[in-house]
Formats: C-alpha cells, structure tokens, sequence
C-alpha cells in the first residue's frame, strides 16, 4: 500500500515538474498594448522544444518618466529672441515630446494652476493637479496640455500673476507618485523662468520648494531645472539648490541645471536631456523572480546577442546581480531608441535546467 503511494506521488510530482516547463511568456513592447493579454496565455511548448530549448522568462521593458512642470507666471510672456519666454518653450516641448514620445513617458503639470479650476485663499497658492498623466505615445494629449488649449483661458495663457509657484507644482508631483509608485526612471523637469514665490514670499516658498525637492529625492525622484531668459546664481539660487536636493544617481549626459538665453539653446537642452534620459529604455526588468545561477540567453529577432560586461561593447549585460534586469548596449541599444519597429528582445535560459539529462523533476523514488 505504501509502495502504490508513493509511486503515485511520484508521477504527480512529474507531471507538475513538466507543465512548468511548458509555461511560454512573451515579451511586451509598450508600442503595442494589446500585446499586454498575451502573456501566459501565448501556448505551451512542445516536449521537443522544452528538451534542449529556451525557455522564455518574462521580462518588461523599463523606460523614464518625465514629468514636466511648465511655469504660466508673468515672467514667461516676456520677450525671448523674436518671440517670448512662453511661445518658446511651449514650441521646444512640443516638438521634443513628439520626437521622443516612443521611448520616455510624458506628464505634465501647469503652475499656477487655472484660477477658474482652483479658487486660493489670499496669500497662498494652490498646487494644482496633474494635467496628463506619464505614458508613451501621449504627443497628442501634451499637445493640448502645453500650449493651454485645453482650459478656460484658450489658446496662449493670460499671464496675470506674477508668482511662480514651483514649490506647489513639485508638491503635486511628490503627491502624485506616492499615490502612484513605479520602478521606472522619474524626472522632474521643472520649465521656469523666476524664482519660486508665492503671495510675493520668495524666502518661504523656496524654502518649501526645497523641502519638497527632499522629499522627492527620498522617492528615488530626480529634478532637473531648466531656466528659460534667466540666469540663476549657480550656487546660492533657490533653482541651483532645489536642484541639488533632487539629482541623485544621475545618468551620464544629465545636468542638474540647463539655462537657456535664445530659444535655439532652449531646443538644446532638452534635446540633450531627452536624448540622455531615453537610454533607460534600454532596460528590461523580469516580472517573476529569475531562478538563481542560470545562463540567459537573449535573442533579437532571431539572432543571439553576445553578453558582456564592459561598457562600450555591443550586446547585453546585468543591470542587476541577480538576472532580474538586463540592459542592452552599444548598436543594440541604438536600434532600439531609434526604431519603434525594431524586435523586441527575447529572454530565457537553456531548457536542460528543466528537461533532458538534468531534469527539473525528482526521479521517481524506487524501493
């Protein structure tokens, strides 16, 4: 009797070992939400394939968030070149977020908000809300968002308050993503031209502004400023330190603090710094927990990449120790910011971890 139970349990355990090995995950590229039902449901492997294979692991593709926090002060409807401070940067932004909609997601946030939206009490400002939310391929709703076609003030903005409520703005920011946690990337790309004030307090509201900018930092959150027609001490502006608190780990290429004279160096900056930010789309993080001490392997489109380890090489390599982020470099990665079109990477590690001689099932017990 106990010999027939175990000899069951066995060929339980068997047919258990062997549906794992038959669970095929497809990648997903955010180009193609309706990839995103796919999942486990794409089909089994066969046996054959399984013994001597790849099998697949799930992996998702990382990408930056930028949250872009434009200034409707005053100081914007000034002179800038042959146009103003407004008209400029809401042209640069439109044009880049078009250019790089494919790999970094975009959000916006306007300061001060819409009156007709928030009634604030004397002597404070409001924080506002998120006006679009970060996501890919979004131009078209930051293309209402930015230019202010979207409210109650119609096209162009009424530049009637000469505050500058930055701080308000990245306390909505901060507030936002404590509600809405990601392991992407965030920027906080902060479009000003002035100092944050608020009710004509410039010490109390670049105090808060610094406060936040910490609270941000503690987020994983990096802040970037760029200062349109002004040109803010380097070491003692409120911008300058709002910008240290919040620029930790930034990648190479990043500054922490872009300032842009003529709409030509407007274009510039954020050129450079959607160009540097877009690399950690480059990335790929695995949904469940990789088996400790496999051998990936990645394929685009059916060719091998090589894995290295150095920088300036093309191929993959560990974005973490344990296999569970992978980052593709060199040509690799060029192709693909570049091409929406081009393959997305498959990752999985050689079947023999779960068929053929070293089998992932126990061998039945025998007496």
């Amino acid at each position: 009797m106990n010999r027939m139970f175990r000899r069951r349990a066995a060929k339980i355990g068997f047919a258990l070992a062997l549906a794992g090995c038959t669970d095929k995950v497809v990648l997903q590229d955010m180009h193609t939400p309706s990839d995103a039902a796919v999942g486990s449901d794409a089909g089994p492997l066969s046996e054959t394939g399984c013994d001597g294979g790849i099998k697949p692991i799930h992996y998702e593709q990382l990408s930056a968030q930028v949250m872009v926090l434009l200034d409707r002060s005053a100081d914007m409807g000034r002179q800038f070149g042959s146009t103003t401070r407004e008209d400029a940067a809401q042209t640069a932004l439109n044009s880049e977020v078009s250019a790089f909609q494919a790999r970094i997601q975009f959000g916006f946030i306007e300061f001060p908000p819409d009156p007709t939206d928030f009634q604030c009490p004397p002597g404070t400002c409001c924080q506002g809300r998120v006006g679009v939310d970060p996501q890919a391929y979004d131009a078209y709703n930051m293309g209402i968002a930015i230019p202010c076609s979207g409210d109650s003030r119609g096209s162009g903005c009424s530049f009637t308050s000469t505050d500058s409520p930055s701080h308000a703005a990245l306390a909505t920011a901060r507030d936002y993503y404590r509600a809405n946690p990601t392991e992407d990337d965030v920027y906080i790309l902060l479009v000003t031209s002035s100092e944050p004030s608020c009710a004509g307090d410039s010490r109390g509201a670049c105090s808060e502004a610094q406060k936040v900018a910490s609270d941000l930092s503690s987020l994983g959150i990096r802040i970037i400023v760029l200062s349109v027609g002004y040109q803010p001490d380097n070491k003692n502006s409120c911008l300058s330190q709002i910008s240290q608190r919040g620029s930790q780990n930034l990648p190479d290429g990043v500054q922490l603090l872009y300032t842009a004279m003529s709409p030509n160096d407007l274009t510039g900056a954020l050129d450079a710094l959607f160009n540097a930010v877009k690399q950690n789309a480059c990335t790929w993080s695995s949904t469940p927990v990789v088996p400790p001490n496999l051998s990936l392997v990645v394929s685009i489109g059916g060719e091998k990449v090589p894995q290295i380890e150095g920088t300036g090489q093309d191929g993959w390599k560990l974005a973490f120790f344990d296999g569970t982020k992978i980052t593709l470099t060199g040509t690799y990665c060029t192709k693909w910011l570049t091409s929406p079109q081009y393959f997305k990477p498959d990752v999985g590690y050689p079947c023999s971890f779960c068929g053929g001689p070293n089998a992932c099932y126990p061998t039945p017990w025998q007496p």
